[in-house]
């Protein structure tokens, strides 16, 4: 058996032997990792939908009705350069949308004539998308000549942008909180096994065991406990989506990779954990 195998074996027999404290541990931290997770749930459908909201961040620019056609192919040229696609809309299609957004052209035809000016969208490339290069752009666009105004919605794109940073910033605290949380929970166990296990541990030390042989099962511990936790913790948020979905809209789960790197810090701060009370045990005995 190789030492890695005989310190998994070590690990798993005494997780088993002192099972009442390893389900406790491990209720308890997938209770905490759980909160990351429906955070974690939130932010994936918000991203999902903030996607779907950013591919309608568009500046349009409203032309002049004397503006000369080789001078509007100019322009849309630059923006399509140095900003991102853009389409030209003619008045009579400003005027066919604007009707199919009404129902009908009752009361476009009451007018009289086409008072919609013809423009030009622009789909921003992603790097543009946020308040402040948006709002540059526009005022770029607005000097030019042949331009009667630029729109790009700025209060609702600075909203949406403080909005983003905003969940950000909750996802961090909130990740911080659970982290120190898990590496405590986690500690703690690992002290109380020590203690649990200090004759035997004494007894392999005045045979000859080095403190690494002696620590690597208590290491091993801590990481399974904190990856079975973090296994634990995705089925439970497994069943809150499934309970979710569709009310009142459809929610998607974490991606894949998210599923992973849930589990693979879960695990890193087991591993954490233990050396924390592993250094706190040794300077005590």
């Amino acid at each position: 058996m190789s030492r890695f195998a005989y310190f998994l074996a070590e690990a798993w027999r005494s997780l088993w032997h002192h099972r009442a404290l390893t389900l406790t541990a491990i209720a308890g931290l997938a209770g905490a990792l759980l909160t990351v997770g429906v955070f974690l749930l939130f932010t994936a459908n918000a991203q999902l939908a903030l996607t779907s909201l950013g591919d309608r961040r568009e500046v349009v620019v409203y032309l002049r009705d004397s503006a000369p056609e080789g001078q509007v192919d100019s322009l849309r040229a630059r923006m399509d350069t140095l900003y991102g696609t853009s389409s030209y809309v003619s008045k009579q299609e400003a005027w066919d949308e604007f009707a199919r957004e009404l129902g009908g052209d009752e009361l476009l035809k009451a007018v009289g004539e086409n008072p919609l000016p013809a423009s030009i969208r622009l789909r921003l490339r992603p790097e543009y998308l946020h308040f402040a290069a948006m709002e540059r752009i526009a005022d770029a666009l607005a000097g030019e000549s042949i331009v009667e105004e630029v729109r790009f919605g700025g209060e609702w794109v600075r909203r949406l942008d403080l909005f983003t940073k905003g969940l950000g910033r909750a996802n961090l605290w909130v990740a911080i909180a659970v982290a120190l949380g898990v590496m405590l929970v986690v500690a703690n166990m690992i002290r109380l096994t020590v203690l649990a296990r200090r004759d035997l541990i004494r007894i392999l030390a005045l045979v000859g065991a080095g403190p690494g042989f002696l620590r690597a099962p208590l290491v091993i511990e801590g990481v399974l406990v904190a990856g079975l936790a973090a296994l634990v913790a995705l089925g439970l948020l497994a069943i809150v989506w499934a309970g979710l979905d569709g009310r009142p809209f459809a929610l998607v789960f974490l991606p894949w990779r998210w599923c992973l790197a849930f589990v693979g810090v879960a695990t890193a701060l087991g591993f954490a954990g233990s050396l924390l009370a592993l250094v706190t045990v040794s300077r005590r005995h």
